[in-house]
Order: C-alpha cells, then sequence, then structure tokens
C-alpha cells in the first residue's frame, strides 16, 4: 500500500508523533530505564537486589551493531540501546550526543531520542535531551 503524503503532511505527523511522546512523557522514561538497566547483566550475577524486581532476564544483545540489553518488562521482550558519539572540536572540547532507543522483542525500533552529554569537571555527566528521532506508537507504550 502506498501512501502519497505532501511534505507538508509528514512533517504534520512528525511533529504529532513527537508531541504525542512527550505528553507522555517518554523521553524521561526511556533515558531513566536505558540508564537503569543497562549494568543489569553483571550486577544480576553479583548483586540481584539491586535490580528493579519487574525486569527479568537481564541479557546483552547486540542490534545495529550496538551493545544493548534485552530484558522482559510486564511480559514483553525489549531491548534498550545507548549510543554515544564523541567530537574533539577545533579548541579541544569534547562534544558528546548520545542516543537512547528501545526496540521491541523482534529487534524493531520503538523509541529513539537524541541529546547531548554535559561533563562536570569529568566526575558526573549529566544527559541533555534534544529531540525524538523516531517512535512508533503501539501495543507497547502500556508496558511502560
Amino acid at each position: 500500500m502506498e501512501h502519497n503524503l505532501s511534505e507538508d503532511e509528514i512533517e504534520r505527523e512528525i511533529q504529532k508523533r513527537k508531541d504525542a511522546a512527550m505528553s507522555l512523557g517518554l523521553p524521561g522514561v526511556v533515558e531513566s530505564l536505558a540508564e537503569n538497566i543497562r549494568y543489569y547483566p553483571n550486577w544480576k550475577e553479583k548483586n540481584p537486589g539491586s535490580c528493579l524486581s519487574e525486569v527479568k532476564n537481564p541479557r546483552k544483545s547486540l542490534i545495529e551493531k550496538k551493545e544493548c540489553v534485552a530484558f522482559v518488562f510486564n511480559e514483553h521482550e525489549y531491548a534498550v540501546g545507548i549510543s554515544q558519539q564523541d567530537l574533539t572540536l577545533p579548541d579541544g572540547d569534547v562534544w558528546k550526543s548520545r542516543y537512547y532507543s528501545i526496540y521491541s522483542g523482534d529487534e524493531k525500533l520503538l523509541f529513539r531520542i537524541s541529546g547531548f552529554v554535559e561533563d562536570d569537571e569529568g566526575y558526573v555527566s549529566t544527559f541533555k535531551f534534544s529531540d525524538i528521532k523516531a517512535y512508533i506508537p503501539g501495543e507497547w507504550l502500556p508496558s511502560f
């Protein structure tokens, strides 16, 4: 089935999806989930009490050539991934962009956000949300 949407219609649909994702608070949920789950495969072996009990079977996975963590949450299979790109600027500062992604159990991208990382003297880093890069509404939303 082919859809012949105009550029304006496509842009409106993109903005509609971004607005819906923002109203659901998805950027913060996915960032928090990814940051909390990224170490679970190791923690589950060494200190299972430090993991959310709702997150089952966390394990390392490779999706889109990115290291991810696959897991079961609310009886559904998902994976989260974090990727970061560093760019050294002419003045020597390093610009760090980061992407948080969530995938379905069959490795289809459901949601991705982008932002940049601010370092405080190298001790603490803070993610600053920038944009929603992908959002596929669907049955996965009630899980979160």
